[in-house]
């Protein structure tokens, strides 16, 4: 974010306020992160799970499926856990 905003060598205090402003405009729109009042902090609304966790969730929604080739169509996928 610094390098796309141009403040690579800028200490946090010498941030043009007008940029705090418009980052923090955008980022009040996220459904994932909360802005504080003046718009300098930032933070999740909702905890990281703990990496058991956060495993056992992407172990729930993953299936192994095979042959299939590497650059499979959707359609195809579909057929083929359709038989």
């Amino acid at each position: 974010m610094k390098g796309y905003l141009k403040l690579k060598d800028l200490k946090p205090e010498e941030v043009p306020e007008d940029t705090v402003k418009a980052v923090a405009e955008t980022l009040r729109k996220s459904t994932s992160l909360k802005v504080s009042e003046d718009g300098k902090k930032v933070g999740r609304i909702a905890a990281l799970l703990k990496p058991e966790e956060a495993i056992e969730q992407l172990d729930i929604r993953t299936i192994a499926a095979s042959p299939l080739e590497y650059d499979v169509k959707r359609e195809d996928v579909e057929s083929f856990l359709g038989k």
